[in-house]
């Protein structure tokens, strides 16, 4: 994977959205003084966790080499999934639902 040389800013419309939702979420937690403060002398640990989500969120195929392989199998008494009809026959009877 080739990443771009183009190193994308807060101020960058491509980033602004992103900076948006942190005001939106700030904004509505509803820190009074002490909060705010609070929120401010952990601003190590709030940027920490911050690198981390966007890092979460912006590494794709993040588990594509994780796939392993499985023993497990249908009994053979298995003969696949229901038809539609009979799957909903059986949740109006679990439910209790009017069938029309």
């Amino acid at each position: 994977m080739t990443m771009s040389q183009i190193l994308i800013t807060s101020r960058d419309p491509k980033c602004l959205h992103a900076v948006g939702l942190f005001e939106a979420v700030c904004n509505k937690s509803k820190l009074d003084e002490t909060r705010a403060q609070r929120l401010n002398e952990h601003g190590d640990g709030l940027q920490d966790g911050i690198a981390k989500l966007i890092a979460g969120l912006t590494t794709p195929d993040q588990y594509a080499n994780e796939e392993v392989r499985s023993r497990y199998t249908y009994l053979k008494e298995y003969k696949g999934p229901k038809s539609i009809a009979n799957q909903i026959r059986t949740i109006v009877k679990i439910f209790g639902l009017d069938p029309s």
